[in-house]
């Protein structure tokens, strides 16, 4: 066991068990006879900021869970019902009931959807903390409601901006389609706008990436203004942009079976890959920046 954590395959967050615990299990910083042992990093260094890899992260996101599964589950299916509620119940009834509801879907998602995206990240970093966070801290968004609101306008202003390019392919490759239809050309002109659009979204994509760290951010540091969080995660993310996008896709298979099981199973899925991020936004987080 030693031996293990010396070499880095035992991480300080890995749970361990033996029999003089009894039944609990213990993170391995926890364990006096191991926590002698430099954990992950040479005796007198720090741990290397993100050098987890995606694997460990998903396996001590589950142990963060462990015993804690039916409040993320909780949390899973109340955020579910506030921020999409209202869409839901829209489909139903008359013409009249289903404009009303779009128009108070579109209020409501302007109004809370910063607040509630907040409450939910801060909910699952506490959670992948093996903190015991209670469904209240899915409003804790309301506390910081500009902050939040700001956020998220920001976010959006920049996404837009850079979904600029894929608009632009997107005009030119119908008119170029246009010209070739009825054409022999038009299957490789079909490719090449399938090539384009792809390449467009590239840099929608990166500043997607770039921002997706802001209310972990926020919740560290709520003082800090909604322009100053999107610095500090896009800071955060440079260089480690590409891992967190492999990361997302490990979990294509599980996001597939939680929409085949008619959206139950994402009620499972969704704390998995939230506890996750909290531990790569840990994993990632500037050592200067000391929690609250």
């Amino acid at each position: 066991m030693l031996r293990l954590v010396r070499d880095g395959r035992l991480g300080p967050d890995d749970l361990v068990w033996n029999p003089d615990m009894g039944d609990e299990w213990l993170p391995v910083s926890k364990v006096p006879a191991l926590s002698v042992a430099p954990l992950s990093a040479a005796p007198g260094t720090s741990p290397v900021r993100g050098a987890t890899p995606n694997a460990r992260l998903m396996r001590q996101a589950l142990a963060s869970l462990r015993g804690r599964w039916a409040t993320a589950v909780g949390a899973a299916l109340l955020y579910g019902v506030i921020t999409n509620g209202l869409s839901v119940a829209s489909e139903f009834g008359g013409e009249s009931w289903k404009a009303a509801g779009t128009l108070l879907d579109l209020i409501v998602a302007f109004f809370i959807s910063g607040p509630m995206a907040f409450g939910w990240s801060r909910f699952f970093l506490l959670t992948s903390r093996r903190e015991n966070p209670d469904l209240k801290h899915l409003f804790d968004g309301f506390k910081l409601y500009w902050k939040t609101i700001g956020a998220t306008l920001l976010m959006i202003l920049f996404i837009g901006l850079a979904l600029i390019p894929a608009f632009v392919a997107g005009v030119v490759g119908a008119v170029g389609l246009a010209m070739l239809d009825d054409t022999a050309l038009f299957p490789l002109g079909m490719v090449l706008f399938l090539v384009l659009m792809l390449a467009s979204l590239v840099p929608a994509v990166v500043v997607s990436l770039n921002y997706s760290q802001v209310f972990f951010v926020l919740s560290d540091q709520p003082r800090l203004g909604p322009a100053t969080a999107l610095s500090r995660s896009r800071s955060l993310m440079a260089g480690y942009r590409w891992k967190y996008f492999c990361l997302g896709w490990r979990f294509f298979g599980w996001l597939l079976l939680g929409i085949l099981t008619c959206g139950i199973g994402l009620l499972w899925v969704s704390p998995y890959i939230m506890t996750t991020h909290g531990r790569f936004y840990d994993d990632i987080r500037m050592p200067e920046e000391d929690l609250p």
